[in-house]
């Protein structure tokens, strides 16, 4: 019997607070297409501890959004796992039959999707959403449903919560809207997080409102988070650890303190250096040269390489590996000069 054909039940799942929550161990995920499959996701390892927030970067493309959803197991129609596995608080959860996940999700991890109107139910009201949630996942009677969906509302920051239960999506604005999924999320009061660049479509003033909030609930509940972000600022605010991802593969992992102050992989040294700044000269923005490659394209070697302003010869021969390097991990044939 195989790790995924054994037996799992969700109070198994619930039992202990281990200090590896959400395990992603040599994953590899496929596309198959009409000339064969495709790798997508190649060797990805990544550990959320139990209340952490590990950010999850890099350039549109590169496979943020599917990690997450393979780790959800919300595989894209054509996608399917060919080697690794994901575990959550010691159980494997990769290819459980979806009456399993389902129970899962939701209740032991939730996801906070980018666009927040989209994802929200057009034809339901916030209060029934939220209280959908409450029901279902903690059997709450219909009295004890709406006082913790008010109650969740403004957990979340959300003014005037009881007359927002009648609200509707179309009704709400970018930041209400992204307030209510949040909400949503913790109705279940799960462990773990995942939240797909849950501040991408709202303003500076209303980011900065949304990350507050995530990290005052992770303070306060212990929730540990998986973030999926481009924007390093933002990174910086939240962050504990950060893994930079790029064509489908981790090429650093670092506490965050230690990515910002001494980046070592070349790619994360340009996603840096692209940054505007306001505190140094214009000259000093120095955007990535060329265009980052298709996940359904195959690559050999470094496939940073034909970007990279330090590349080598032999970097396009071979695929590079992790490796540690002091509190990092780096993926580049030029490791031992990285310092």
């Amino acid at each position: 019997m195989s790790a995924t054909d054994e037996p799992i039940t969700l109070e198994e799942l619930a039992l202990g607070d281990p200090p590896t929550l959400l395990q992603i161990k040599s994953l590899t995920v496929v596309f198959d297409t009409e000339t064969g499959p495709v790798e997508a996701l190649r060797d990805i390892t990544l550990t959320v501890s139990t209340g952490e927030v590990l950010c999850l970067v890099g350039e549109s493309g590169c496979g943020k959004t599917l990690t997450a959803l393979t780790a959800m197991g919300l595989l894209p129609h054509g996608a399917r796992i060919v080697g690794g596995s994901v575990s959550f608080a010691e159980h494997r959860i990769d290819n459980r039959p979806e009456n399993i996940m389902g129970a899962i999700r939701g209740r032991e991890i939730t996801m906070i999707f980018q666009e927040p109107v989209a994802a929200l139910n057009p034809v339901h009201s916030v209060g029934s959403q939220i209280g959908e949630v409450l029901s279902l996942r903690r059997g709450l009677s219909r009295r004890e449903v709406r006082a913790e969906t008010v109650a969740l509302l403004r957990r979340v920051g959300v003014t005037a919560p009881e007359e927002r239960l009648s609200s509707f999506p179309h009704e709400l604005s970018g930041g209400i809207a992204q307030r209510v999924m949040i909400a949503m999320a913790l109705a279940a009061e799960p462990r773990l997080i995942i939240a797909d660049e849950p501040t991408t479509a709202l303003d500076v003033t209303i980011q900065a409102q949304i990350l507050e909030l995530l990290r005052k609930l992770k303070c306060e509940l212990g929730t540990a988070l998986l973030l999926i972000n481009h924007d390093l600022g933002v990174v910086a605010e939240i962050a504990d650890r950060v893994a930079v991802m790029y064509a489908g593969r981790i090429v650093e992992e670092a506490p965050v303190r230690t990515l910002f102050a001494l980046p070592r992989h070349p790619y994360t040294r340009a996603l840096l250096r692209s940054r505007p700044r306001i505190d140094t000269p214009s000259q000093d923005f120095t955007p990535i040269p060329g265009t980052a490659p298709s996940l359904m394209t195959s690559t050999q070697g470094c496939a940073f390489a034909p970007r990279c302003t330090s590349v080598r010869p032999y970097c396009s021969d071979t695929v590079p590996v992790l490796e540690v390097l002091g509190p990092s991990r780096v993926a580049c044939h030029r490791v031992g000069e990285l310092n």
